[in-house]
């Protein structure tokens, strides 16, 4: 797995509790591993039984609304 480095941009999956999948694309305030990654984002959607798949960098994403931050 490529190092999380700050600054960069992350896409994943994440299994909302409708069944239904979401894609967001974080913008990394530090350095992280992708299990910290999987935790602050189902931290940031508050599912936290729920399952984040297909992690990946994401440069490609605009930096306007389509990027989130971690809280």
């Amino acid at each position: 797995m490529e190092t999380m480095q700050k600054g960069s941009k992350w896409s994943c999956f994440v299994l909302n509790d409708n069944g239904t999948w979401t894609q967001p694309t974080y913008r990394l305030s530090h350095d992280m591993t992708e299990q910290e990654f999987s935790e602050a984002v189902l931290a940031d959607f508050g599912h936290n039984d729920f399952l984040v798949v297909g992690i990946g960098p994401d440069e490609d994403c605009p930096d306007d609304e389509f990027v989130r931050e971690f809280a």
